[in-house]
Order: structure tokens, then sequence, then C-alpha cells
């Protein structure tokens, strides 16, 4: 063989070696190209499936929310519902009770100086009788307790003049039983030290003189509320009925306190009915129940 033909077959050995190598690289880059795609599509499919699962859990999420509001709503309707039916009045207030301790630690009354010097007569104790009605106007029977100081007494019915009003009767240590339609007398003896007083005045929203009257249904499985009584300290006041920020910039002790002159300010305050909200941790213990109602189960 000449030079010229081996040279001819060498040229076409590495011709179709090149032509194969090119060949096989196409192929790989397909192939790479197709797994990428593959890959591609893969994550895809896992977002969307990440996706699904994330919605389906912000679902179940959303449905016990749900049914947790929903029984909420209905225990507060419950509640509502079966709440009692009762009125409190204040009669207006008397003057007060000026005592001082004695010897024997007992109190023993003062001669009623008035005004008062904070520094001289910074013990003496200043009581005041507060008495009040309590009417049951529900058509149910109502369980009353009394905490903080006040107690039932007898007394005469100054909503129905003529007709004296009995203590009712006990259902237990502290509770009282208060029928459809009846009336009650209760009383409340407040009291504190001058200084206490002057500290009051300056510091109203601090109140220290507070008594709570707690009412339920009786008969029924409930909470009920409760109704907050307070002595506000108005009736012992700075002579001249300074400004309270005024006595906080001078000093208390600069001032003569009186209590007399009070004009017709209101001197308890009787609030609103708090009542007992439902515990959602012991509602959650019907969620099932609840769940189970609404689909028929």
């Amino acid at each position: 063989m000449n030079s010229d033909n081996a040279s001819l077959l060498i040229s076409i050995a590495a011709a179709t070696i090149s032509a194969a190598s090119i060949i096989y690289a196409r192929r790989s880059a397909r192939a790479a190209q197709q797994q990428a795609e593959i890959a591609r599509k893969q994550a895809e499919i896992a977002e969307r499936q990440a996706e699904t699962a994330e919605l389906a859990r912000w679902d179940a999420s959303s449905s016990t929310e749900t049914a947790q509001l929903a029984l909420l709503e209905t225990a507060r309707q419950r509640l509502a519902l079966i709440a009692p039916q009762v009125v409190i009045g204040v009669d207006r207030l008397d003057s007060p009770t000026l005592a001082v301790l004695g010897a024997s630690g007992e109190l023993v009354p003062h001669d009623g100086t008035d005004p008062l010097d904070l520094v001289a007569h910074r013990f003496v104790h200043i009581s005041y009788r507060v008495r009040g009605t309590i009417y049951n106007a529900g058509d149910r029977a109502a369980i009353v307790q009394l905490a903080g100081g006040p107690s039932f007494v007898p007394d005469e019915n100054p909503w129905r003049p003529g007709t004296d009003l009995t203590v009712p009767p006990s259902v237990s240590e502290h509770e009282h039983l208060l029928t459809a339609g009846q009336y009650a007398r209760f009383e409340w003896t407040p009291g504190q030290t001058l200084y206490q007083w002057a500290d009051d005045y300056q510091k109203p929203d601090e109140r220290n003189l507070g008594a709570t009257i707690w009412l339920r249904t009786a008969g029924l499985d409930a909470e009920g509320g409760c109704v907050r009584l307070e002595l506000c300290a108005e009736p012992v006041h700075p002579e001249g009925w300074a400004e309270r920020r005024e006595v906080r910039a001078k000093g208390a002790h600069r001032y003569k306190w009186s209590w007399k002159e009070t004009h017709d300010l209101p001197r308890v305050i009787v609030g609103d009915y708090q009542k007992r909200q439902p515990d959602l941790r012991e509602l959650k213990k019907e969620l099932p129940l609840y769940r189970d109602s609404r689909s028929g189960a």
C-alpha cells in the first residue's frame, strides 16, 4: 500500500471517529436535557403537593377555629338566656361615723370635728353605712352571695313603702335564695382612716373600698356573674375642693379635710353586671360532639 492510500484510510477513520463522537455527545446532551426536564417537572409536582398539603392544613385549622367560635357563641347565648334578672339600688348616704382606736383596741366615737387636720387626725376612722335593695325581676329564683362586707338585714322596703322585708333564706354558708319578684335589703359599712381617704382622693382609680354581689340562676349549672359596689373617695375631700393634681403637687398634709358639704354627688358606684365568660378550654372537649352533629353522625 502506498503512502497516499494509507493517508486516505487514516483520514476516513479519523472522520468516522469524529462523527461518532459528535453523535454520542449530542445523544448525551439530549439525555441530560431530558433528565433536567424530568427533574424540573418532579420539582413542580412536589411543590404542588406541598401547596395542597398546606391548604389542607389551613382548611383543617380553619374548620377547628370555626367550630370553636360556634361553640363559644352558643355558650354565650346560653349564659345570656339564663342570666339572673336582678336589679340593685343603693340609698342616699347618711353622715359618716367618726371613731378613733381606743386603748382597748376598739373603735370609740370621735367628737366629729370638721374639718380634720391630716397630721393630727390621720388615724381617725371614718365609715359610712351603705344600705341598698336587691330585687329579683326575673321569673326564676336567683342565688345571691354578698362578698367583701355587705350582709342581708331585715328592713322596710323603700320601693314599696309599708311593707317589711326579711332576710332571704340561706342555701349554703354564704349564699341566699331570692325568689322571683322578691326584694331583699342589705347593709355595708365601708370605712378607713383619714390618711387612707386622703390617699384615695389623690388616686381615684385605685379605690380600695369595694364589695361584690355574686349572682346566678338557681337550679342551673351555670357560673352566673357579679355586680361590683365601690365607695368613691369624694365623701372625704380637701376643704375648698382643691383639685387632685394640686393636692398631689403641694402635699395632702397642707390641707384640712372635710366630710361635710359633699353636695349630691354619687357616693356609691353600682357597676354593670359582669357575666362569667365560658372557658374555651372546657368547650374544646365538646368539639368532637360538635363535628359529629355537623356531619350527621
